[in-house]
């Protein structure tokens, strides 16, 4: 966020922040989705607090606050004087509909007050089981920019390959321990752009083609599932761990003795 703060600053570019995976982190001190000019939260069920579905924006721009409240419900509504006329050019325009409603509002409230507590229980049990895990020649763990900062919803490792990643995740599948590959070939994860053949083959809603027909062939990006090797070199040779918030000392524990039974097996 500093490098991507100072570009921003420099350049008068605005930054929102995608906060949807990272609510309750930090970075340096300050709390993700107060450092850009907009931060975006999302309480749908894979995020750290979880409300069902719906999320909230923050920003200390009134005008952007304004415009944010009145795009998400059907706008001209969300004013000081809803039915005045716009007090300047901007202020009037068709929004959509995007309102949570008020039990996922009452849940969420009720998630945020709790989300200190919930973050210092997922801190907890992190390094207790990262700690745990003996060191391995081959075995690397995902750098945190922050570990302070760090939500700690999951400990990510790194095998040497693809091969090795596949053998230990369903080795330690076997063992009980809470693990997933975030890639996997066989798998059409739509988290992974290779499945995105909406916009590999650049699909539309419509017969017009819109939003590819928008722009000439010529100009559009040349996309293709080896646009990003590196990425999938990464995710490929990747081993999460699930961390709850709720674990025990002997969870954790248990936990650790199941990843290392499996490294010392496959990474000698």
């Amino acid at each position: 966020m500093d490098a991507i703060m100072d570009i921003a600053d420099k350049k008068g570019i605005p930054v929102v922040e995608d906060v949807a995976q990272a609510g309750g982190g930090s970075f340096h001190g300050k709390r993700l989705g107060s450092i850009g000019t907009i931060g975006c939260f999302s309480f749908d069920y894979y995020k750290v607090i979880v409300s069902g579905e719906g999320g909230f924006l923050t920003t200390d721009n009134e005008w952007l606050y304004t415009r944010a409240q009145s795009w998400h419900d059907c706008a001209a509504c969300w004013r000081p004087d809803r039915f005045a006329r716009e007090r300047k050019e901007g202020e009037l325009f068709c929004g959509e509909n995007y309102r949570m409603s008020e039990l996922e509002g009452a849940v969420a409230l009720a998630q945020i007050r709790k989300a200190d507590k919930m973050l210092a229980g997922y801190r907890r049990a992190k390094k207790l089981i990262k700690e745990a895990i003996k060191e391995f020649k081959h075995l690397h763990f995902r750098r945190i920019t922050d570990p302070d900062g760090d939500t700690a919803i999951c400990l990510v490792m790194f095998m040497p390959d693809v091969e090795t990643a596949r053998k230990s995740l369903k080795a330690m599948q076997a063992e009980g321990v809470p693990a997933g590959g975030i890639y996997d070939s066989t798998i059409r994860d739509w988290h992974i752009y290779r499945y995105w053949e909406h916009i590999l083959d650049k699909k539309a809603v419509a017969a017009d083609g819109l939003p590819w027909s928008a722009v000439p062939e010529d100009e559009l990006p040349k996309y293709s599932q080896d646009t990003c090797p590196r990425a999938i070199d990464l995710l490929s040779r990747a081993i999460m761990v699930e961390i709850n918030y709720n674990y025990s000392q002997g969870d954790c524990a248990a936990i650790a003795e199941g990843i290392n039974k499996v490294l010392q097996a496959y990474l000698r």
